[in-house]
C-alpha cells in the first residue's frame, strides 16, 4: 500500500523525527512501532497531514471526517449554522481519540487478551466555542481514553454505559468458558478496546465515511491490533472491516466474533451470547 498518495510523509518526518528516523516510508515507520503511544503519536500526525482532508471533508464518498452537519451537542453549532465552518474542519482534522488497554499490561503464554472493536467515539460534548472559534477538547490526544474512563468507574456504580455492560457480559462468559476447562487458555490477562475512526464522530456513524477512513488508515489499524495481540476479537458492528484489516500473522490464530453494536436496539440476549462464546461462533463469524 502506497501511503504517499494519502499523507505528506516529509511533514510527518519533521513533526515526529524520532519515530521516523532511518525510515524510508511511513509504512516502515508504522511497522516499527511496538508501543501504542508511539503508534498513536505517528497516527495523530498522519491525520494532521492527510492530503486533501480539509478540502474533501464534506464529500461522504471520499472523506475520513465524520459528517460535520450531524453535530447536535451543547455547542452553538447546528446543521443550519455549520456551512462548512473551517474552524471545525481544522479542529476535526487534528483531533485524536486514544484507546487501547482497559485492564492488564502483561503477557504470558496460555493467557488470553480480549479486544473489543467499535466504530468511533461520540465527541459531541467535546466541541466548545471559544472566542468565536470552534475547538475540540483534548485535541492533542493526551487525555485518558473515554472507554478507559468508563471502564475504571464501573466498580460501585449502579449505572453503566452500554459499552461497559456489553464488554462485561462477554468477559464474564469467556471467564465461565475458561473455568469449564473447555478453552485453550487459562485466564484473561488483558482487556482492550479500540475504535476504528480515531477522529471521533457525532452520535450517528456515516458508514461510507467510516469505510473510507478504515481504507486510508488500514495500516495503522492493523498495527494497533498486532500490538495488542488479541486471542479473541469481539466486533461491535465492525466485523466486515476487521476481517479485511486483520494482519496476516493474526488471521489464522485469532477468533473474530461478529456481534451487535453495544447501543443497538436489538436485545443482547444473555443466553444466546453465552452459546456464542462457548461454541466460538458469534453470529456468522
Amino acid at each position: 500500500m502506497d501511503l504517499e498518495k494519502y499523507f505528506d510523509w516529509e511533514k510527518i518526518k519533521e513533526a515526529e523525527p524520532a519515530l521516523c528516523r532511518d525510515c524510508d516510508s511511513l509504512e516502515e515507520a508504522i511497522s516499527r512501532c511496538v508501543e501504542l503511544h508511539d503508534l498513536f503519536s505517528l497516527w495523530r500526525w498522519a491525520q494532521a497531514y492527510e492530503r486533501g482532508a480539509m478540502e474533501g471533508a464534506d464529500d461522504p464518498r471520499h472523506s475520513t471526517f465524520p459528517d460535520l452537519k450531524k453535530y447536535h451537542g451543547s455547542c452553538v453549532l447546528s446543521s443550519k449554522s455549520y456551512n462548512g465552518n473551517p474552524a471545525l474542519k481544522k479542529a476535526m482534522r487534528d483531533h485524536f481519540c486514544p484507546d487501547g488497554f482497559l485492564e492488564g499490561d502483561g503477557y504470558e503464554a496460555d493467557t488470553l487478551t480480549v479486544l473489543f472493536v467499535f466504530r468511533e467515539s461520540n465527541i459531541s460534548d467535546d466541541v466548545t466555542l471559544e472566542d468565536g472559534q470552534i475547538t475540540l477538547k483534548q485535541a492533542d490526544g493526551t487525555d485518558k481514553a473515554w472507554l478507559k474512563k468508563q471502564w475504571d468507574k464501573v466498580e460501585g456504580s449502579e449505572r453503566k454505559d452500554p459499552y461497559v455492560s456489553f464488554m462485561e457480559q462477554y468477559v464474564s462468559f469467556i471467564e465461565q468458558h475458561i473455568q469449564s476447562a473447555k478453552a485453550d487458555y487459562t485466564s484473561i490477562e488483558r482487556i482492550a478496546a479500540m475504535n476504528l475512526n480515531k477522529r471521533g464522530g457525532f452520535g450517528t456513524c456515516g458508514y461510507a465515511r467510516l469505510r473510507h477512513y478504515a481504507e486510508v488508515y488500514k495500516l495503522f489499524i492493523g498495527r494497533e491490533i498486532a500490538i495488542i495481540d488479541p486471542g479473541v476479537i469481539i466486533c461491535g458492528g465492525t466485523f466486515g472491516t476487521v476481517k479485511e484489516l486483520l494482519p496476516n500473522e493474526l488471521a489464522n490464530r485469532v477468533k473474530v466474533w461478529d456481534c451487535y453494536h453495544p447501543r443497538s436496539r436489538r436485545d443482547q440476549d444473555a443466553g444466546q451470547i453465552k452459546k456464542w462464546v462457548f461454541e466460538g461462533s458469534c453470529r456468522d463469524a
